[in-house]
C-alpha cells in the first residue's frame, strides 16, 4: 500500500511535505503555508548562490539615485552565471526590470525577491498538481489545488524575502508540527 502521491514525487523533501500536507485536510492551509516556506526558502539556497544575495542587496541598497541605472542593470546582468534554476533566472529578470525603471532601494528588491518567490511557489504547485493528476484521482487533485492555491495566498513571502537578504529582525519561522497523535486531530 502506498503512502501517498507525494511519496514518488520528483522534487526535493520540503517540497514533498508540501504536497503532504496539502494532501491531509488534517492539516489547515495555514499550515500548508507555513510549510511552503521552507520549501521555498530551500529552493532559494539551491538556485541562487550567496553571491548573488549579497551584489543584488549592495546593488539595491547603493543610495545614489539615477546616477548609476545603466551600470545596475550590467551588474545585474553579470551575475546571471551565478543562479541555476527558474527562482535563480526570476529573480534576476525582476531585478533588471526594477534597476531599468530607476529602483535602487532594499525595499524595492525585498518586492521583486517576493515576485520571484511568488513566481517560483506557483512553479512547484504547478508541478505538484502534475504528478497528482498522473498518480492519483482528479477530485483528490482539484482539492490538492485549492489548498496550495490558498496556501499560497497566506503564505508569508515578503518575510521570507526579507530574511533571505538579511534585512529583517524576524526570526525563522517555526515548520508546521506532523499530526502523529490521535490528540493531534483537526483543528477545531
Amino acid at each position: 500500500m502506498s503512502d501517498g502521491p507525494h511519496r514518488s514525487l520528483n522534487m526535493n523533501r520540503p517540497w514533498k511535505r508540501v504536497a503532504e500536507y496539502a494532501d491531509n485536510s488534517a492539516y489547515p492551509v495555514t499550515e500548508v503555508g507555513e510549510a511552503l516556506l521552507p520549501a521555498l526558502e530551500q529552493s532559494c539556497r539551491d538556485e541562487v548562490s550567496e553571491k548573488v544575495w549579497r551584489e543584488l542587496k549592495r546593488i539595491f541598497g547603493n543610495r545614489q539615485d539615477g546616477l548609476f541605472g545603466n551600470q545596475n542593470v550590467q551588474e545585474i546582468e553579470a551575475l546571471r552565471s551565478e543562479v541555476a534554476g527558474p527562482l535563480g533566472c526570476s529573480l534576476l529578470e525582476f531585478a533588471i526590470r526594477a534597476a531599468s525603471k530607476g529602483s535602487n532601494d532594499l525595499n524595492d528588491l525585498v518586492e521583486v525577491t517576493s515576485l520571484a518567490l511568488l513566481q517560483r511557489a506557483a512553479r512547484g504547485i504547478k508541478q505538484v498538481e502534475e504528478h497528482w493528476y498522473r498518480k492519483s484521482n482528479g477530485k483528490r487533485t482539484e482539492n490538492l489545488r485549492q489548498r496550495l492555491e490558498s496556501a499560497l495566498n497566506k503564505a508569508a513571502l515578503e518575510t521570507l524575502a526579507r530574511q533571505r537578504l538579511d534585512i529583517s529582525t524576524v526570526s525563522k519561522a517555526p515548520r508546521p508540527s506532523k499530526k502523529r497523535d490521535l490528540d493531534d486531530g483537526v483543528q477545531l
